[in-house]
């Protein structure tokens, strides 16, 4: 039987079935009256699943005293503060104290970097607690972020480029000068700053900084010893230059774009560094990799207090937690582009396939697809936009193997082989050829 006609029967033969059971009362009036009396009944979770997309207020409020985690800490993350937003890493000062005001209303407490370490080593924290971090050392965070948080006794930490102090640092935001940590840090002790490398915040390509990355110097890419060498250095520059500003030990670290690797991690720990954070999203647990630590992005314009506060809420019930780095490195790869010693938290599969001229089920014709050949970089793109996902490969006996069209001439719809009676033709072979 054509498929088409057996195709037009099911759905005949449906239709009939749907209006004996509408006639014989399976939907009758009745029963729709019987179940109106009843609360329609929710699947579990879809409370949660209708506050997170923004639908509702949160299941969880925090006006009652409710608990949303125990045992873990949001940091959260923020970056530079300007009285007008000019791109996705500034805020006002205005959601900045917007944020800190509703999150406290919302049973959210926050803690200072001294309480963290306590509690990374045994000590409790009150439920719901969160930890205000920022990073760069923006002198906005002097003018606005520091008499916002000394306003409301919160306690707050700043990770500071520290090759940025001087004057005559070339950089377009303006940064925290020494005497401007000094008095702050002296006029609260819960406001501290901590390393964010002296001068290696900074892009090498599009996947590395010069943190994790080889640098690549007249065509020569340093060796691995030049490369913790440097690192090591360097890291040691910025501790040095801060514990004169800080009345507390320099033990804790930001990732420049959030960016590590197995060497950097390992030169971080013989630096003295015991905690260090990402931008991976999630909450700060104890039985966390304190080297891997993560956080929570506040400083963009389109977080306000509420998506900020949908963000602990999520990451609370999620439970996620940060994975380590891949211990494979990367396979060498030719170019002008450093390499990087530790893969991304991506997985690298090559999607390509090679995939010779044939007709599919569809009766269209598939290109001729050479093997992906991987560019200068680590991670190549595609050549074509269909090798995003891997093309169904159907069995053998559902393809013709047809010669290419002539030139200038692109048939879509084609007959399938004449194929003699010791050779039967299955309906969905000719699905499209017909």
């Amino acid at each position: 039987m054509n498929v088409y006609v057996r195709q037009k029967w099911l759905m005949l033969l449906g239709a009939l079935i749907a209006a004996s059971m509408i006639v014989f009362g399976l939907f009758g009036p009745h029963k729709a009256a019987s179940h109106a009396v009843q609360p329609p009944r929710q699947r579990p979770g879809s409370q949660t699943r209708r506050f997170l997309a923004g639908e509702q207020s949160p299941p969880l409020s925090g006006s009652d005293g409710a608990v949303l985690y125990n045992g873990k800490i949001a940091v959260l993350m923020f970056h530079d503060i300007e009285p007008v937003s000019r791109n996705n890493d500034i805020i006002t000062p205005a959601q900045f104290e917007g944020d800190l005001d509703q999150l406290r209303s919302r049973n959210i407490h926050f803690i200072s970097l001294r309480q963290f370490r306590q509690f990374m080593r045994g000590g409790a924290v009150p439920p719901n607690a969160a930890l205000v971090t920022f990073d760069d050392g923006y002198e906005s965070f002097y003018k606005y972020a520091y008499p916002a948080l000394k306003k409301r006794g919160i306690g707050g930490v700043c990770f500071v480029i520290t090759g940025d102090l001087s004057k005559n640092a070339r950089v377009f935001t303006p940064h925290m000068t020494a005497a401007q940590i000094r008095t702050m840090t002296e006029d609260d002790p819960d406001i501290e700053v901590q390393a964010h490398t002296d001068s290696l915040h900074y892009k090498i390509d599009s996947k590395h900084d010069a943190l994790t990355g080889y640098l690549v110097k007249m065509g020569v890419r340093e060796s691995r010893a030049a490369y913790i060498r440097r690192i090591s250095n360097d890291i040691k520059s910025c501790i040095s230059k801060l514990m004169p500003l800080n009345s507390r030990p320099i033990d804790t670290f930001a990732y420049p774009y959030g960016l590590h690797s197995p060497d950097a991690v390992q030169t971080l720990r013989k630096a003295g560094i015991a905690y260090a954070f990402t931008t991976k999203a999630g909450l700060a647990a104890r039985t966390a990799n304190p080297m891997l630590l993560p956080r929570l992005n506040g400083g963009s314009p389109k977080i306000g207090p509420a998506a900020l506060y949908r963000e602990i809420v999520n990451a609370a019930l999620t439970g996620s937690e940060p994975l380590g780095p891949r211990a494979v490195p990367f396979r060498t790869v030719t170019g002008k582009r450093p390499l990087l010693k530790a893969a991304p938290r991506t997985d690298h599969t090559d999607l390509s396939h090679a995939v010779p001229h044939t007709v599919t089920h569809t009766g269209r014709w598939l290109p001729a697809l050479k093997p992906h050949q991987p560019s200068a970089g680590l991670r190549s793109k595609p050549s074509f936009p269909h090798q995003q996902k891997a093309p169904w490969n159907p069995p053998q006996r559902f393809l013709f193997s047809l010669p290419r069209p002539a030139a200038g001439r692109s048939p879509t719809r084609l007959s399938p082989p004449k194929l003699g009676r010791s050779q039967p033709v299955s309906a969905r072979q000719c699905v499209g050829l017909t």
